[in-house]
């Protein structure tokens, strides 16, 4: 800039002008950058929550749009449970973690589209007693169990309790007397994942084989 504005009268207007303008434009950027290696940016998130992730190190060189940290709420955790039965939605009545019992869940709502042939269905989660810490973590995986609005009447057992008879067919195994069991063919429906209700085959005054009931078939 200051060679052009030597020599001026014999070179354009214009080229000093746009010298003086990149000189200034050089000065703010030097002045800027200078400003940013003594000192420090803060970091502020939109939200309040703790860290759950960071993907950040030292000297690192970062764009407006890159995501720095994951800041999460651990009071409001979310579950998204999964099932090929598009219709089980409309007939939850609860649903609960398995294997946790300090944990309720409370239906939020269910996808309107399948998902890789399955539909979301998305859980609040709470504390059963407020003010407890969640004992659950951020993409850990949960088994969710559902309860039905629909009533069943039967008799409910443990699921190892039917076993097949030479035919294929469910049977339980009935106490008659002193080491003498008779086979009683049932008919039943899962209830969760460890017991099943029989629907037809048994009454009340019947006494079922709940353990070793596949041993039983083995004595001759």
């Amino acid at each position: 800039m200051q060679r052009l504005e030597g020599l001026e009268g014999t070179v354009p207007r214009k080229e000093i002008d746009a010298a003086r303008t990149e000189a200034k434009s050089l000065a703010e950027r030097e002045r800027s950058i200078g400003a940013s290696l003594s000192s420090r940016e803060a970091l502020i998130a939109p939200i309040s929550g703790v860290i759950a992730r960071a993907d950040l190190v030292v000297g690192q060189v970062v764009e407006p749009r890159d995501v720095l940290f994951e800041v999460v709420d651990p009071a409001r955790m979310l579950v998204e449970a999964t099932t090929a039965d598009a219709s089980l939605a409309a007939r939850l009545a609860g649903a609960s973690v398995q294997g946790l019992p300090d944990v309720s869940l409370r239906l939020l709502g269910a996808s309107r589209s399948m998902r890789d042939g399955v539909l979301p269905i998305t859980f609040a989660v709470g504390a059963a007693k407020p003010g407890t810490a969640l004992p659950l973590a951020i993409g850990q995986p949960v088994t969710v169990v559902a309860q039905s609005k629909e009533r069943i009447k039967g008799v409910v057992l443990p699921a190892e309790a039917v076993v097949r008879n030479p035919s294929n067919e469910p049977i339980v195994w009935i106490k008659s007397g002193a080491e003498r069991f008779i086979p009683q063919p049932v008919q039943f429906r899962p209830l969760d994942a460890n017991t099943v209700v029989i629907t037809q085959g048994l009454s009340a005054d019947n006494r079922v084989v709940v353990q070793g009931a596949p041993l039983i078939a083995q004595i001759r």
